[in-house]
């Protein structure tokens, strides 16, 4: 019906493609860039961090876990520069996002994300579960990348099986596939 109707005068051809927003990787880089150890290849993303009590943990140099996840986070949004967009969520008790929808990382909203990373000390349980959920929620989104330091302690689901359910079922439509998602739900 559709073709008899709106689609008999439809024509591709006719409307000009839109062209994607150029990427800024402030300059040109041999190596993919990565937050940690997780490969960032998207201009669409939502980085989920644990900000729970376990990130106070200090490695052998005195630098907590949540003082290294700040510093790559910094790191990391300069190098996407400004025409990458996405959140930022932090979980512990619940997850709580710093950026209330997917926006341009300009260089106000990175300076906005590292005030409010450095405003926040860790404390509180993991509610990992949570946090990737509201990093999926946001249909601009095609990349989570999520940064945590220990399994589920709070938020909706504490095992590997209600973990895992629940991220396939709000991924059932979007079918996001990829290194942190696929490793996030085989490797609970």
């Amino acid at each position: 019906s559709w073709l008899a109707g709106d689609g008999a005068s439809f024509d591709p051809s006719s409307v000009e493609p839109r062209a994607a927003q150029p990427f800024d990787g402030a300059g040109s880089t041999a190596a993919a860039l990565r937050l940690l150890d997780l490969p960032v290849a998207s201009t669409h993303v939502a980085f989920v961090l644990d900000a729970s009590g376990s990130m106070a943990a200090k490695d052998t140099t005195g630098t907590s876990r949540w003082d290294r996840v700040r510093s790559e986070m910094e790191r990391v949004l300069s190098v996407l520069g400004g025409t990458a967009e996405g959140t930022v969520v932090l979980f512990a008790d619940e997850a709580v996002p710093i950026l209330p929808t997917v926006v341009r990382f300009t260089p106000g909203v990175r300076a906005q994300v590292r005030d409010a990373l450095a405003a926040r000390g860790p404390g509180g349980r993991t509610a990992l579960s949570d946090g990737i959920l509201r990093g999926l929620a946001d249909p601009a989104v095609d990349t989570v990348v999520v940064i945590s330091d220990g399994a589920p302690s709070g938020g909706s689901h504490f095992t590997k099986t209600d973990l895992r359910a629940a991220v396939r079922d709000a991924n059932r439509w979007r079918h996001q596939q990829g290194r942190t998602l696929g490793e996030l739900v085989s490797g609970v």
